[in-house]
């Protein structure tokens, strides 16, 4: 689930085009879980990693449908 949520919020970072939310929603991920942990609600390493991985896939699923989006009819494989 965690892979899901920062999934989709790499992917809506990507959506704005601005590096600065791109920057902003990745500090806010690793903040929350930097919270957690000083907290002690539970959060594990692991779990960041995950949700780091899950946000960069997100940015990675946008950038590769968008330039399939504006590559030209002909020249798609």
């Amino acid at each position: 689930m965690i892979f899901v949520a920062t999934f989709g919020i790499g992917l809506a970072a990507g959506l704005t085009r601005s590096v600065l939310s791109v920057i902003v929603a990745c500090l806010a991920i690793v903040s929350t879980f930097a919270a957690a942990v000083i907290l002690g609600a539970g959060a594990s390493f692991l779990a960041l990693l995950v949700a780091i991985c899950g946000y960069n896939f997100g940015l990675v699923a946008f950038l590769v449908a968008h330039y399939a989006a504006a590559a030209p009819v002909g020249e798609r494989a």
